[in-house]
C-alpha cells in the first residue's frame, strides 16, 4: 500500500474523499494543503455530511477535523501510543515535522512514508 491512498487535497470533494477512504482500508483520510497537514476526514465526518444536506460533489473543507492527534517523526514508543490509540477508535494518524509537513502515516497496517511514493 501506497502513502498516497492515505492522503488527499483539501480541493477535494466528497466522493474523492470517500475512494480513498475506501481503497485505504483505514475508515479515514489524512487533507493536505501545499504537503502541510489541514486535517483528517472520517467516515463519521463523511456521514455527518450527507446527513446534513452535503453532495458527493461537495467540497470537503467543511467537513474536516482540523485538529487532529498527531505524531512527530521521533515521537518515542510510537507503537504503543498508536495501540493506545486504535482502542479509542483511531486508525490512521499523520506524522509531521514542526511546520506540520506531512511526512508520514501511522495506520492499523503500519508506517507509510511520503518519501516513498
Amino acid at each position: 500500500m501506497s502513502f498516497q491512498k492515505f492522503v488527499t487535497s483539501v480541493d477535494s470533494n466528497l466522493l474523492d474523499a470517500c475512494q480513498k477512504i475506501q481503497a485505504n482500508n483505514c475508515r479515514a483520510v489524512v487533507i493536505e494543503n501545499a504537503g502541510e497537514l489541514f486535517g483528517i476526514l472520517t467516515e463519521g465526518d463523511v456521514i455527518r455530511a450527507f446527513i446534513d444536506g452535503a453532495r458527493n460533489v461537495s467540497d470537503i473543507r467543511d467537513y474536516v477535523n482540523i485538529s487532529p492527534k498527531t505524531y512527530s517523526i521521533d515521537t518515542s514508543l510510537l507503537d504503543i501510543k498508536f495501540m493506545q490509540s486504535f482502542m479509542e477508535g483511531i486508525t490512521l494518524i499523520p506524522i509531521v515535522d514542526e511546520d506540520m509537513k506531512i511526512l508520514g502515516v501511522k495506520t492499523i497496517f503500519g508506517e507509510y512514508y511520503a518519501d516513498q511514493l
